[in-house]
């Protein structure tokens, strides 16, 4: 479900400070819970003093393709090392988070 919970990630700015700019995305389906938010990291400084920032892209590069935000989800979940039950990874200052579990 990544690809969904990345989807037009290119048209939006995740913004420091600003949570209705955050990203969350949530399904259940089999009875298994999906849960995919990206956010800024509270105090976190990019250079030049930038407050914003791509979810299909966080650091910026010249080609990042259009899969970057579904890649960095995939990456987290292949990191994973708690059984599968989620976590998170950073890019720049974007926070990428995956839970296994029912919506708080």
């Amino acid at each position: 479900y990544s690809g969904w919970a990345c989807a037009g990630t290119a048209l939006k700015t995740v913004q420091a400070g600003k949570p209705d700019t955050f990203l969350e995305f949530y399904t259940v389906t089999n009875d298994a819970p999906y849960w995919y938010k990206v956010w800024w990291k509270d105090g976190c400084e990019l250079k030049g003093g930038q407050t914003e920032a791509y979810a299909s892209n966080p650091l910026m590069e010249e080609n990042p393709g259009y899969t970057k935000c579904q890649e960095i989800l995939i990456d987290n979940y292949k990191r994973c090392n708690n059984g599968g039950v989620g976590g998170n990874i950073q890019a720049g200052c974007l926070v990428y988070e995956f839970k296994a579990q029912r919506k708080e």
